[in-house]
């Protein structure tokens, strides 16, 4: 507890802890989910924000952009003030940036907001790891690396599909408003774990 409130991060677990493990497992899903969804939607955003593919291709770009030019800043910010603050932290991004993708009026707006949604992508996925490890027994690192992996690409893999359902039957701005959620519930479990240690 103590090294919590210093903003240290703690000792690898001597249990799984489920609670923990699930919220780091969520985010790596969320990431892989974040980075696709999207795709299916880029001729009808195309259309309703009256702009061409190349406009919305910016958009897509933003995102990775983003995400992969401050993983390892925020990874670092991690190592100082403790993974679990930079976790938290990058659900409250992705969700204020996932919110505000899906009220966007024009592309340009778009482009900026999936910048900050990226920014939040990079946040969770920077740390989810370390947080995933501090999650199991020291001898099970490996597994929670697998399992981290096995949750981004399980997001990856099914974002377009998922896209695709939500546009045909809500539009595409909730392919954005969809992940808001799960956001929510993301800070919730690291809240609730913030107060609770892992040993």
């Amino acid at each position: 507890m103590r090294e919590l409130l210093n903003g240290r991060n703690p000792p690898v677990s001597p249990r799984i802890h489920w609670i923990l493990l699930g919220n780091t497992l969520l985010s790596a899903f969320l990431a892989g989910a974040a980075i696709r969804i999207f795709h299916v939607a880029m001729p009808t955003v195309a259309n309703d924000l009256e702009t061409d593919i190349v406009g919305v291709s910016w958009a897509v770009l933003a995102f990775q952009l983003s995400n992969i030019g401050l993983s390892l800043v925020f990874g670092k910010i991690g190592d100082i003030y403790g993974h679990r603050r930079v976790l938290g932290g990058g659900y409250l991004v992705m969700m204020i940036g996932s919110l505000l993708c899906g009220l966007s009026t024009s592309i340009g707006q778009l482009i900026g907001f999936r910048m900050i949604q990226g920014i939040g992508g990079a946040m969770v996925q920077s740390v989810g790891r370390a947080v995933a490890v501090e999650a199991m027994p020291e001898e099970k690192g490996g597994k929670a690396q697998g399992l981290m992996t096995t949750a981004f690409h399980s997001g990856f893999l099914l974002g377009p599909s998922l896209g695709g359902l939500i546009i045909d039957s809500m539009g595409w701005r909730w392919t954005f408003f969809f992940l808001v959620p799960f956001t929510v519930a993301g800070i919730l479990l690291t809240s609730f774990d913030r107060g609770h240690s892992v040993t």
